[in-house]
């Protein structure tokens, strides 16, 4: 096993040559023909850029949801700050904000806490909203 290991780390001709191991004579053999085949040199090459598209597609993703993300925090924070002008904001109504996920619903949201004169008109006006 240490052979092996020691194998691993140096991966070289010679260490292969001395070891005493017929398997790692062996295993050295496998890998010469691997790293000298150029079949599997392009199919080592396609697999590494696949991993690195895959990880740049994710990468990208989170960016994206991260923007997406900061997009409903901050409307969700722009309604709650014109609500607060008009007088403290209920935990309920600060939860139901925050849990919100679609956009297109906080924008409305948005327009409505502008037009309320009170945050019981914005809860009036979200609740009758709702029942359309």
């Amino acid at each position: 096993w240490t052979d092996f290991l020691h194998y691993i780390e140096c991966t070289d001709d010679s260490f292969a040559e001395m070891s005493e191991s017929e398997r790692i004579r062996k295993i050295h053999s496998f890998v010469q023909k691997i790293r000298s085949s150029e079949e599997m040199g392009v199919k080592y090459m396609q697999a590494w850029e696949e991993k690195v598209l895959e990880r740049e597609e994710g990468r990208e993703e989170g960016r994206k949801e991260g923007r997406d993300e900061g997009i409903l925090l901050g409307t969700g924070r722009s309604i709650e700050e014109l609500l607060k002008e008009l007088g403290p904001v209920p935990e309920k109504l600060h939860k139901r904000i925050l849990e919100e996920k679609d956009l297109d619903t906080l924008n409305a949201w948005l327009k409505l806490a502008a037009r309320a004169s009170s945050v019981e008109d914005f809860c009036f006006l979200l609740d009758s909203r709702e029942k359309m």
